[in-house]
């Protein structure tokens, strides 16, 4: 994991991801703040972090060990029901994974910004869904 700011490369790659979930609102460049940008999808009003990783598929769990200064922050940041705090974890590669920073943990999305079933670790890993009955 790297420190500071996300490479230029990661912001040039997420902006286009954030613009088909909605309109970009602003660049945030206020440590204090410690979010990337903001956009406001039709629903919600997103507030998103880009983390470089190189552990990109480790459980949700072991991402939220990562980066647990910068998550932590975010949960201090009000968030009603219309807003979704967001870390946009991104790899060496360009590989993007998202969720939403829950006060319980993370929520696992997709690219379009909707609620995975099954993380994407488990699918990568080859792990069976914990519903999914031995037979």
């Amino acid at each position: 994991m790297t420190r500071g700011r996300p490479p230029q490369k990661a912001l040039d790659e997420a902006l286009p991801i954030a613009q088909a979930r909605g309109d970009l609102v602003s660049f945030v460049d206020e440590p204090a703040f410690d979010c990337d940008f903001m956009f406001l999808a039709p629903d919600r009003f997103c507030i998103v972090r880009i983390k470089r990783t190189r552990h990109l598929w480790c459980t949700p769990e072991g991402l939220e060990a990562q980066c647990a200064d910068a998550i932590a922050k975010f949960r201090h940041i009000h968030a009603p029901a219309f807003v979704s705090r967001e870390i946009w974890f991104w790899s060496q590669y360009g590989v993007f994974r998202f969720f939403r920073i829950e006060d319980a943990g993370l929520v696992e999305l997709d690219i379009d910004g909707k609620v995975l079933t099954t993380p994407r670790s488990e699918r990568v890993l080859g792990k069976q869904p914990a519903s999914a009955g031995s037979g």
